[in-house]
């Protein structure tokens, strides 16, 4: 083979030598990264990968992220579907095959798929958000409450999931736990009204008057005119017996123009006499 640097002349060696800008180096070629091509070459690039290296699970997980991203759900499904086979704790495999069945309609399969990648990886937070998105589809509120307690485990600061937690425990009917997860709602400044007379619910609903009264008067200073707040005072006093502050209530009621329930009418008119 021939040297064809060999005939350099001595100044220009001496130039490259000493870094000066006269002398440009070959840079080495970049390395190809699949993962930075189009959807499309993405796609046949797996293919061919996985075509010579069949039981990889890897590619073929990366080749149901392409086929995910252009919109073959049917396909992606299919690949996720390899790539748990030849590695069976593959949790990212599974989240993806969640999403591919949701996207295929298949919402139960789909529940399935996310459960197993939380066996796996646990502390998987896209994979909880997920799995409660769907059981929220699915009404299924027992496993969004579960959910969203996990992610407010992991993250107990965020507002976000402190609001969502909070939402399933008082839908559910879990009034205890839902207390602190109130105060800890309100104490962050979000929704305070709304959040303010939940809170207050909870109490009442407990038995606790006392703690509700307390409760929904300060919502009350928040929102003058809301009208769950106002009615939950009357409900509260004539609950504690207190005649005098039952009947305020009730007249604020009337003059806000807030109705009455029938049977909140006539504990009130019972408690006047």
């Amino acid at each position: 083979m021939r040297h064809f640097f060999s005939f350099a002349c001595p100044f220009v060696v001496a130039l490259c030598l000493f870094g000066l800008s006269a002398c440009q180096t070959t840079k080495e070629e970049e390395a190809f990264d699949p993962e930075a091509q189009g959807v499309a070459a993405r796609v046949r690039y797996y293919q061919d990968e996985v075509a010579k290296s069949p039981e990889d699970a890897e590619l073929h997980y990366r080749l149901g992220n392409a086929l995910l991203d252009m919109g073959r759900n049917q396909d992606a499904y299919l690949a996720y579907q390899k790539a748990v086979q030849h590695k069976p704790d593959h949790a990212n495999a599974y989240a993806n095959l969640g999403l591919a069945m949701r996207k295929l309609g298949n919402l139960k399969a789909a529940v399935g798929a996310y459960a197993r990648a939380l066996d796996i990886n646990p502390a998987d937070k896209d994979t909880l958000n997920n799995l409660a998105f769907v059981a929220e589809l699915t009404e299924d509120w027992e496993r969004a409450r579960w959910c969203y307690g996990e992610l407010y485990a992991l993250e107990p600061e965020n507002m976000e999931y402190i609001g969502a937690y909070a939402a399933v425990l008082y839908g559910l009917g879990e009034y205890k736990k839902a207390i602190p997860v109130y105060e800890q709602l309100i104490a962050g400044g979000l929704e305070a009204a709304a959040n303010t007379y939940r809170l207050g619910y909870c109490h009442y609903s407990l038995g606790q008057d006392g703690a509700a009264i307390e409760t929904w008067e300060s919502a009350r200073n928040l929102a003058p005119e809301n009208a769950p707040i106002n009615r939950g005072l009357v409900a509260a006093y004539v609950a504690t017996g207190n005649a005098q502050a039952a009947q305020a209530a009730a007249e604020r009621c009337k003059t806000l123009g807030i109705a009455l329930e029938a049977e909140l009418l006539r504990q009130l008119d019972a408690l006047a006499r």
